[in-house]
């Protein structure tokens, strides 16, 4: 589902921007970042994995709620395969709300594309 336009968020976990990053930190490895970022607070969750796969991010989800500190209502993704199946499942199990991008459109992920330029530029 799009996130609708009058949708906004108004407070700390009302949209949490996730996505994934590749990280080269030697020649011929490769790793994934899963990183969340509320739009509001700009609080911020990484967490670093071989792989991305909806299990991965579905396991993510414990994460995000533990070291968050207020509720997520709702989530924000592009449309990687790491966020489809499980991923979907843990979000309505959980009671929330999935926003999925348009196919190419990385302005829409505004907040969560600037965070990862940060951090990998001060890597």
């Amino acid at each position: 589902m799009r996130k609708p336009k009058e949708y906004v968020a108004q407070g700390p976990g009302d949209i949490v921007q996730v996505d994934t990053l590749d990280l080269r930190p030697l020649p011929r490895v490769v790793l994934k970042q899963l990183t969340a970022r509320d739009v509001v607070s700009r609080w911020d969750v990484m967490e670093t994995h071989t792989r991305a796969t909806a299990t991965t991010a579905a396991g993510f989800l414990d994460i995000l709620e533990a070291r968050m500190p207020f509720p997520i209502r709702a989530i924000q993704v592009d449309g990687g395969s790491e966020f489809m199946a499980q991923f979907e499942e843990a979000c309505q199990r959980r009671g929330i709300r999935l926003f999925i991008l348009p196919p190419r459109t990385p302005k829409l992920n505004g907040c969560m594309e600037r965070d990862q330029r940060t951090h990998t530029e001060s890597a």
